[in-house]
């Protein structure tokens, strides 16, 4: 498989040394809210900053590192009942993964992982089978 490189001349630099294209900007935004994504990018450019650029996509190195950080912080303890409700209240709720907080987020993230399912078939599974939730709860609070 050929990746397709990405002509430089389309990225915009964010700080000082995180070049993106508008439509990666915009995606890590969506993913990550405004927030994170600003956070994120201040992580690569400091890093890039120190060490120079080893990488050939600072946007899937931005979203690698989250990925990572997200399945490292996975909070999974019964202590976060409420955002296991939330995130429960969400999947009832919300047609696309909506911005939450990196915890809530982390949460999410490692309960669709055990689970093996991505956020639009949870979401219509839960919406069908009422049962869903007891196993949506079993592997978030799974060790």
């Amino acid at each position: 498989m050929v990746r397709k490189k990405i002509d430089i001349a389309e990225k915009k630099k964010h700080l000082n040394f995180v070049m993106l294209s508008e439509k990666e900007y915009s995606d890590l935004c969506n993913r990550l809210g405004p927030d994170g994504a600003a956070d994120w990018i201040e992580e690569l450019d400091l890093y890039l900053g120190s060490k120079g650029d080893p990488y050939e996509s600072h946007y899937y190195t931005i979203l690698t590192w989250a990925r990572r950080k997200m399945k490292k912080d996975a909070v999974t303890s019964p202590g976060n009942s409420a955002v296991l409700d939330r995130f429960i209240e969400d999947l009832k709720t919300c047609p696309s993964m909506p911005v939450m907080k990196p915890e809530a987020h982390a949460a999410a993230f490692a309960a669709l992982q055990k689970l093996k399912t991505p956020w639009p078939k949870l979401r219509q599974q839960l919406l069908d089978d009422p049962t869903i939730e007891k196993k949506i709860r079993a592997a978030y609070l799974a060790p």
